[in-house]
């Protein structure tokens, strides 16, 4: 295969351009009512989680599969995150900015342990620092200040919003390429001639509608959640888009997502 398959161009395609209906419908949304901070939080998620596609779209399109799955596991990240905050938007949105107010503390911190910090803050911000990184742990119960506003580990998350299995199988693989690890080195060689092999540095487009499926998998259920979680009145446009992408996995013939693992 010289190019990534028609039915994968055409869901990656009809993904753009609902994600273009969607932010304008978000255009110019009130953010100023007693939900304010709740619809920030499922904004941010948006934004990101489109982003984030969109280089995968990019990136998979021209062939770089195994770099894809880097950017699918970003956004699976992105929708354990999105799908915690769903179980309880109000409580966990609160916790989300405050530890943005925090979340400074340890930067500070690092950088007085490395000597590196480019611009020292006064006596009074490193106190105005200090408060806030206590206030937070306080107030969420966290007997130090957490690498995650959550206060959990991604596992866990997972594990909440019943992802653990992605997690321990995909996700998995997919930290792999990663960080270079030994399971994506047999991706980037070619073994085919005995007693050598070549290096794959180029476009190789091998599995491709297994890793666009899984993003797109985890798109759409982000998709679902923002649309619900803001009210954007968008069933329609998010719900025929459902439509074309289970016909798309079932045109692959694919149904269960763990052979992505293989």
């Amino acid at each position: 295969m010289s190019e990534l398959d028609r039915g994968s161009k055409q869901i990656l395609e009809e993904f753009l351009r609902v994600f273009a209906i969607l932010a304008r419908r978000m255009d110019n949304m009130r953010l100023d009512d007693a939900n304010h901070l709740v619809k920030k939080c499922y904004l941010n998620y948006f934004v990101k989680a489109v982003r984030t596609f969109k280089a995968f779209a990019l990136v998979a399109t021209a062939g770089y599969l195994h770099e894809a799955k880097i950017l699918a596991r970003a956004n699976f990240e992105l929708l354990v995150d999105l799908l915690y905050l769903d179980k309880a938007p109000p409580e966990r949105s609160h916790m989300f900015w405050d530890y943005f107010d925090a979340s400074a503390w340890r930067l500070m911190q690092n950088e007085a342990k490395l000597g590196a910090s480019d611009a020292p803050e006064s006596d009074e911000e490193k106190r105005s620092l200090e408060t806030a990184k206590s206030e937070f742990c306080a107030r969420y119960g966290l007997g130090k200040f957490p690498y995650h506003w959550s206060g959990k580990s991604l596992r866990h998350r997972a594990e909440e919003v019943d992802l653990l299995r992605t997690y321990l199988t995909t996700y998995h693989v997919q930290s792999d390429f990663v960080h270079g690890g030994p399971y994506s080195f047999a991706s980037y060689m070619d073994f085919s001639e005995p007693g050598a092999y070549g290096l794959k540095i180029g476009p190789d487009w091998e599995r491709a509608s297994l890793v666009v499926g899984q993003a797109c998998t985890d798109m759409m259920r982000c998709l679902v959640a923002v649309e619900e979680g803001l009210g954007l009145r968008s069933y329609e446009v998010v719900h025929a888009l459902y439509e074309l992408y289970e016909a798309y996995m079932r045109e692959r013939g694919d149904t269960d997502q763990q052979q992505l693992t293989q």
